[in-house]
């Protein structure tokens, strides 16, 4: 039985509006603050430019998760209320974990390199329980 691969949603406070920030940032008109350089938020704003294919509201989003790994204990309370408030349809158990990282570049960095292993060690648990699973139907 071939494994299926770990449905992982990562989920923010911080969601930039490209758009905005295209036009802000190609527009001699309204250059940055200075600080947004300082702070790192254009390099992080130029990086999201380019893996995300747009910004995305978890709440507006119906896909099915394996794993949801929030950013922010506020925002991992958000999660938990929005699923509560979902009507259950297929009933399937969904894992919400938060990792707590402040909001700038380098602990950004850092959180990612966590979360990515995170999502290795449960992926590893899930393609095991799930071979468990399919052996245990086969026998019954």
């Amino acid at each position: 039985m071939p494994s299926q691969p770990l449905r992982v949603a990562v989920v923010c406070s911080s969601n930039q509006n490209r758009r905005t920030y295209r036009e802000n940032y190609t527009s001699p008109k309204a250059p940055a603050p200075p600080e947004y350089t300082q702070n790192g938020i254009l390099h992080m704003l130029e990086r999201n430019k380019r893996i995300k294919q747009r910004p995305e509201r978890f709440q507006s989003c119906k896909d099915q998760f394996d794993l949801v790994i929030t950013c922010e204990e506020r925002v991992y309370d958000q999660v938990l209320e929005d699923l509560n408030s979902r009507e259950q349809e297929t009933f399937q158990p969904v894992h919400v974990i938060n990792v707590d990282i402040q909001d700038n570049h380098e602990e950004a960095t850092l959180g990612a390199f966590l979360i990515c292993e995170l999502c290795q060690c449960v992926s590893n648990q899930h393609a095991h329980c799930r071979a468990a699973f399919a052996s245990a139907k086969r026998c019954c």
